[in-house]
């Protein structure tokens, strides 16, 4: 495998969309910062994010994946790559209601920050779509909007 040639990967654009302070004031707010010691809050919601782009099929899968494109996680907001026990862990004592409220909460701020709102979303039209957004992350907005 060969990382990344650019230096914004799908991963790092839909980080960026996602305030940087409102995953660590959720993470006091449901005290899953008192339950992270090495792996911390916003290293699950990146590692969570790549399950989903990347299809990850099992634990080993994301957790190997990861580590072997660790220089690229480190822009993104300095996120670290998983163990294999430290996720799992992870994914089964962190409450799932603070990943459910940063989804909401995000997809209303990002709704908010378009310049063309609406007429992203329509379905069958053809408006330009405004510049300065990837295919990937146009793709991750109608998801958000339409979840």
């Amino acid at each position: 495998m060969t990382p990344a040639k650019h230096q914004y990967s799908i991963l790092k654009q839909i980080c960026q969309h996602i305030p940087a302070h409102l995953v660590s004031k959720l993470s006091r707010s449901f005290g899953i910062d008192k339950q992270s010691r090495t792996f911390s809050c916003w290293s699950h919601i990146v590692s969570m994010l790549h399950v989903q782009i990347a299809h990850s099929l099992s634990l080993n899968d994301v957790s190997d994946t990861l580590r072997n494109h660790s220089g690229a996680l480190t822009p993104i907001r300095r996120a670290t790559p998983p163990s294999r026990n430290g996720l799992s862990h992870a994914n089964r004592v962190r409450d799932p209601l603070m990943a459910e409220t940063l989804f909401l909460t995000s997809a209303v701020n990002f709704h908010k920050s378009l310049s063309i709102k609406d007429s992203i979303f329509c379905a069958g039209t053809t408006n330009p779509i405004s510049e300065g957004f990837s295919a990937g992350e146009i793709t991750f907005c109608k998801a958000l909007y339409w979840c």
